[in-house]
């Protein structure tokens, strides 16, 4: 006997766009590009890259096509102003134009903003929705419609916001999604609305639903509105988005895929083995927003699988599912047992096999290695950005990782003073001396900050390694300050870069942020030269300079 066929559900990401709306959060071009990889590996099918034309961040990340595997690149824009063509129109041109597999534009959808927010008739409104979905069509480009404010609309005039959404799909729309905008319609409204609209002959595989300002309540409508027949749901990652935020992400995929409910009803593009990388996205893209993760969000919070001492973790140790929804590894989490040495064995382990590292389960060093991981992120390590500090940790303690250089000292000046020009400028100066395979070498480096000129100095010179580092680049660097006061704990992430494309992530800690800075910058620099294979130093001597 077959098995029943699921229906598919298309998950549309808004975290560039929708998400970098939040208040404080401030997306570099390679923050968007390494947000866009990781969630292509995540398996989401619509990646809603930004609004071409509208800042130099998103011009310039869509000038250059990311590649994919799996999702389809986005442009987000408006519909067609009135009285312009969608040919002329200045600021759709920059989103038609864009490389990209789809559009998705937004459109007004309550007469009310129609009125108020556009100073234009209702049927102008619904003639820019034309124009404009058939200009993206005549691009090649697959078109969806944002209905905004859908769901107030629908409650305030329901034959004008359907009008919206059947004339965005009768022009041509793949998708019409319905917003609801102002975060306050509740699930029950969501399943009557959703109804009523589909009844009307509106076909839910061209229905989307994107649920904005308190992610709770926008991650029940959103599953509220799969149940009543839509089949694109929209979100960001943490539930980032202006106000309260969005429907967020990283809670929806793991219940669609996990709860019988819907798993036994739908598919979507992420598998139960990707899945397992969830609460690393999760925890990355709060380390690129420099912000401490949500220690109690579900599945992916440090406390999602805690427990303490008593009758709990009794239970628990003699079967997970007394006191687990899911198993923590279905969603790259861990159990937290604080009166047992299992916490995290498993997590370790299965980190290390990604990393390449073949240790057997039951090697003493694994359980060594995982005090050691905990004494560190008690100090303020964290490793969940950081994987090649972590495989560095790891390969350290089970001696595979050669001593490439030593570094006996370095020091760094900052000055202020008058350049040539008769400005007054700041300059950092960086001396390393590092022990090369015996040889002592002394380098200096300048740079515009204290990192910038230690990076100089320390790869100025590190003699028969100097080939291996010569296409090293950093490409970024962040600080977040783990406690307060005057002897403050500083954590330093950088992220570097070789001449091939291939990333890494490197982490250090202490209350000095030069030392922390120099701890990842050491650790960059040897994860290159480990990857690359370099050869072992010879022990001999140290020659003097």
């Amino acid at each position: 006997m077959s098995k029943p066929t699921k229906d598919r559900l298309y998950l549309f990401d808004t975290t560039l766009r929708d998400g970098a709306q939040t208040q404080g959060v401030n997306f570099s071009v390679e923050d968007k590009r390494l947000i866009t990889g990781l969630l292509d590996e995540l398996g989401i099918d619509y990646i809603e890259g930004g609004y071409p034309g509208a800042n130099p961040t998103d011009t310039s990340f869509f000038g250059e096509r990311p590649p994919l595997k799996h999702a389809k690149f986005t442009a987000f824009g408006m519909t067609k102003r009135t009285g312009r063509s969608a040919a002329n129109d200045p600021g759709l041109a920059p989103v038609l134009d864009a490389q990209t597999d789809a559009v998705c534009l937004v459109a007004k959808a309550w007469d009310f903003h129609v009125k108020v927010a556009l100073g234009i008739t209702n049927e102008e409104n619904l003639e820019a929705i034309v124009d404009s979905v058939k200009a993206i069509a005549a691009r090649g480009r697959e078109p969806m419609i944002d209905c905004e404010h859908f769901f107030d609309g629908y409650k305030a005039n329901p034959a004008y916001a359907l009008a919206c959404v059947k004339t965005a799909l009768e022009s041509g729309a793949r998708w019409a999604v319905l917003c609801d905008t102002n975060g306050g319609t509740l699930p029950n409204e969501v399943t009557r609305i959703i109804g009523e609209v589909i009844a009307s002959g509106v076909p839910g595989d061209n229905l989307g639903i994107h649920a904005h300002n308190d992610t709770e309540n926008a991650v029940a409508n959103s599953l509220a509105a799969i149940r009543a027949g839509v089949r694109q749901v929209q979100g960001t990652l943490n539930g980032l988005g202006e106000r309260c935020g969005n429907a967020n992400m990283v809670s929806l995929i793991p219940t669609l895929l996990l709860k019988p409910e819907f798993a036994d009803a739908y598919e979507i593009g992420v598998s139960l083995e990707r899945l397992k990388s969830l609460t690393h996205v999760s925890r990355m893209l709060d380390e690129l927003l420099n912000r401490a993760p949500n220690r109690y969000a579900p599945y992916v919070g440090d406390s999602a699988f805690a427990s303490k001492a008593g009758i709990h973790v009794s239970a628990i140790l003699k079967d997970p599912k007394t006191y687990e929804h899911v198993p923590p590894e279905t969603v790259g989490n861990m159990r937290k047992i604080t009166v047992s040495d299992q916490a995290g064995r498993s997590n370790i382990l299965a980190t290390l096999e990604e990393a390449g590292i073949d240790v057997d389960p039951k090697d003493s060093r694994v359980h060594r290695l995982l005090e050691e991981v905990k004494e560190r992120e008690f100090l303020g390590y964290s490793y969940d950005g950081a994987g090649a500090s972590f495989e560095l940790l790891a390969r350290r303690l089970l001696g595979q990782v050669p001593e490439y250089f030593t570094v006996e000292s370095f020091r760094v000046l900052v000055e202020r003073r008058y350049n040539a020009s008769g400005d007054f400028i700041t300059v950092s100066e960086a001396t390393v001396k590092v022990n090369v395979d015996g040889e002592l070498l002394i380098s200096a480096g300048e740079g515009n900050g204290p990192v910038n000129a230690l990076d100089q100095a320390l790869r100025k010179d590190l003699g028969k390694y100097s080939p291996y580092i010569e296409d090293l680049t950093l490409v970024d660097f962040k600080v977040r300050i783990l406690t307060s006061g005057t002897e403050a704990v500083t954590r330093v992430l950088i992220e570097s870069m070789d001449g091939k494309g291939n990333r890494w992530f490197t982490v250090g800690v202490s209350p000095n942020i030069v030392d922390a800075s120099f701890q990842a910058l050491v650790d960059s620099i040897t994860h290159k030269l480990l990857r690359d294979n370099a050869p072992a130093p010879v022990k001999h001597a140290r020659k003097a300079v």
